[in-house]
């Protein structure tokens, strides 16, 4: 089974991933999810649409046993601490990193 870890910080790229999300996970795809708690999208987006989610940096949410295909990363300028933080480690542990950026320039 896939895993993906989906990243979110503000509203606008959350309202974008949260229906792709859905939908690999109908195809039986496993996704986790977590939320920068400087931005909206966790209060906004995932409570309600009635998703548990995570909240906080990767150095105390990845256990070593802990394995993803894929970090799935909503871009924000502002709350983009967990952005950076998870990318971070997404190039540590050599595991691929995608952007979704619901604006242009966001990610920069």
């Amino acid at each position: 089974m896939k895993q993906i870890l989906a990243v979110f910080g503000d509203i606008g790229s959350a309202k974008e991933m949260v229906p792709v999300l859905k939908v690999l996970e109908e195809r039986e795809v496993k996704v986790s999810y977590v939320a920068d708690p400087k931005g909206k999208a966790a209060t906004d987006v995932l409570g309600k649409a009635n998703i548990a989610y995570e909240t906080g940096d990767p150095s105390v949410q990845v256990t070593p046993d802990l394995i993803f295909d894929l970090f799935l990363i909503g871009t924000s300028a502002t709350a983009n601490g967990s952005q950076i933080g998870w990318t971070k480690l997404a190039k540590e542990k050599n595991i691929p990193v995608l952007w979704i950026e619901d604006l242009y320039g966001t990610g920069s």
